[in-house]
């Protein structure tokens, strides 16, 4: 379980067709649906393909780090580069890549930055 207190040092274990791939929390920039799968992706531009649905990482991700801004992305708020406005918008992070925003989720988004 990793919606405890303490988010330093904290990993994601991530199943995969091979087995089990540990990634720091702070590495992983987002996460996006991929049909049954979840395409987790990582600082320094690697990708790990999960054989858990999303639904599943926003359930076990915690709240202070992560947030679910669309029915195909869960983001690491900490590498939020860049907001783009739009009826949803979307998000550019530090790695470079983006991840949209619905519009039904875009207010509790920018609250979470104090907007």
């Amino acid at each position: 379980n990793h919606k405890t207190k303490e988010l330093k040092h904290q990993k994601l274990a991530v199943p995969t067709r091979d087995g089990l791939e540990f990634v720091a929390l702070e590495e992983v920039t987002k996460l996006q649906a991929d049909r049954n799968y979840t395409r987790i992706f990582v600082s320094g531009g690697s990708q790990l393909l999960s054989t858990h649905h999303l639904k599943l990482y926003e359930e076990a991700l915690p709240d202070e780090l992560f947030f679910r801004t669309h029915h195909s992305f869960i983001i690491n708020l900490q590498h939020v580069q860049t907001y783009m406005r739009g009826e949803g918008g979307y998000v550019v992070l530090t790695d470079g890549s983006t991840a949209d925003i619905s519009k039904r989720r875009k207010r509790d988004f920018l609250q979470v930055f104090g907007h």
